[in-house]
């Protein structure tokens, strides 16, 4: 089954979250963004779904998904750059 997609990206002057074609909430950085939709995606009953953040630049990254390392976001953030 594909997953559904949660995306992040900065969108009107805003971080915003698409979901089905609709764009979400209006908040002021990517942290807010992300936090806020990962919460959402755990949260609902659309499994298996995944966030992935577009960033300013077009270049894209999964940040959650629950088929894959089951880390907190800042966690794995944190182990990347170190690594």
């Amino acid at each position: 089954m594909p997953a559904e997609t949660f995306l992040v990206a900065f969108h009107d002057g805003y971080w915003r979250v698409n979901f089905d074609g609709q764009w979400y909430g209006a908040y002021p950085n990517r942290s807010a963004a992300q936090r806020a939709t990962v919460v959402i995606a755990k949260a609902g009953d659309y499994l298996p779904t995944r966030v992935v953040v577009r960033n300013v630049d077009g270049s894209e990254e999964v940040v959650w998904d629950p088929d894959q390392d089951q880390a907190p976001v800042d966690e794995r953030r944190a182990r990347s750059i170190t690594q």
